[in-house]
């Protein structure tokens, strides 16, 4: 975990970014074989190399990823 500014941010580990359902406004992974959509506002960065995205606390408790964050 990190900060950056207030938000304190968590890298979630994920299993899938499926580029070809993703909107102007959401991404949406696979995690844990269940869709999950996060909005791109929401999202400080992507490294599609380990499978990780980094989002703030807050969105990864609302979304249920707190097992998968670090």
């Amino acid at each position: 975990m990190y900060e950056i500014g207030n938000n304190e941010l968590v890298s979630v580990q994920y299993d899938e970014l499926v580029v070809s359902r993703e909107t102007l406004k959401a991404y949406l992974f696979i995690i844990d074989d269940e869709e999950v959509w996060l909005p791109k506002s929401q999202v400080e960065d992507i490294r599609e190399t380990e499978c990780v995205v980094d989002i703030p606390l807050w969105l990864a408790k609302a979304k249920g990823l707190e097992t998968y964050a670090s």
